[in-house]
């Protein structure tokens, strides 16, 4: 189960769901590159997939969807950083099998987006 609170404004604490660790074991198996609980200030990405400069966003219930619209907007504007939500609810290989899609829909022009988000982000 993913439980979040809220701490102040849009800080959250997260426990993470056996959902959650298995796609994170499935993508760490699958050649991918990845980091988890990368920061994009003001805001931390659940799952960061540095060789695409790619988001993933793992939604438990407590997610909601105006905030997140809000917030993957900041980030695309910000870091130009485009940002997939995928359920808990969905079986890991689904969610897995969402991530590989959303890479492929977002692999062209990945190298200019890459270079100028190096220049925003420099720590990632």
């Amino acid at each position: 189960m993913l439980v979040s609170g809220l701490l102040d404004d849009d800080a959250l604490v997260t426990e993470i769901s056996d959902a959650h660790r298995e796609l994170i074991r499935l993508l760490e198996n699958s050649g991918l590159c990845i980091i988890e609980e990368q920061e994009f200030p003001p805001y931390t990405v659940d799952i960061y997939l540095p060789d695409v400069h790619l988001g993933v966003e793992v939604d438990g219930p407590h997610h909601e969807p105006k905030r997140d619209a809000r917030r993957d907007e900041q980030l695309l504007n910000d870091y130009l950083l485009p940002v997939l939500h995928v359920s808990t609810k969905l079986r890991p290989e689904d969610a897995l099998t969402q991530i590989y899609g959303f890479v492929l829909r977002n692999i062209f022009g990945t190298e200019g987006r890459i270079r100028a988000a190096r220049e925003l982000c420099p720590w990632v």
